[in-house]
């Protein structure tokens, strides 16, 4: 979707998060310097950090698919949810034990 502000120029928000992932792909190689090449020899490590990257560019074009489509306290609530949907799904998925001060601070977000 097109997006703007009244008396500016239109986006496309697919291509401002592309452009983003680019920036930062661009500072890591900065940072990394001269070691660019050393960080894909071990193909295995690069596929396990290549999959949550992806969900997280899946993540940030819907993140702008919500803000079109939703007003600006549903959207803030709703993206506010998300350490309590993470902290729930570790427990479920990983098996993560989640102590009573942990479930305290949980509710305490909500």
């Amino acid at each position: 979707s097109v997006r703007a502000l009244p008396g500016e120029k239109e986006f496309v928000t697919q291509t401002a998060v592309i452009m983003q992932e680019c920036l930062k792909a661009c500072t890591c190689a900065v940072i990394l310097g001269g070691s660019v090449a050393r960080a894909w020899e071990d193909q295995v490590e690069t596929l396990k950090t290549a999959v949550p990257a992806l969900l997280y560019l899946v993540q940030n074009n819907l993140q702008y698919v919500a803000v079109g489509h939703l007003d600006a306290p549903t959207y803030a609530v709703t993206y506010q949810t998300k350490v309590f949907w993470v902290a729930i799904c570790s427990a479920i998925f990983l098996g993560k034990r989640i102590t009573g001060n942990q479930w305290a601070a949980l509710a305490m977000l909500m």
